[in-house]
């Protein structure tokens, strides 16, 4: 089984979009349709997916696979982490 590597922004978007209650097979489904209206009510608005859809285009057995194995939960963990300091921060 070969590991899959996506950037901290890829997994942060993904992060976000299922925070948002998509789930993973919604998330490959919208984006190998070019569909990217749902992703624009993600956090309102305040992300770009256009990036995730290119690599959809470009690589979709890589970014599907890795979609569906997910990352390393300590990686996850970590971007929440950050997300919400940063939002903490924000905040002042």
């Amino acid at each position: 089984m070969s590991t899959v590597k996506l950037s901290q922004w890829e997994t942060m978007l993904l992060e976000a979009a299922r925070a948002h209650g998509f789930v993973d097979e919604e998330i490959i489904h919208k984006l190998r349709s070019g569909n990217r209206e749902p992703f624009l009510d993600v956090e309102g608005g305040k992300y770009d997916y256009t990036h995730l859809f290119e690599l959809s285009k470009n690589d979709p057995q890589t970014l599907e696979k890795a979609i569906r194995r997910r990352w390393k939960k300590r990686s996850a963990r970590a971007i929440k982490s950050n997300s919400q300091h940063l939002t903490e921060l924000n905040s002042f």
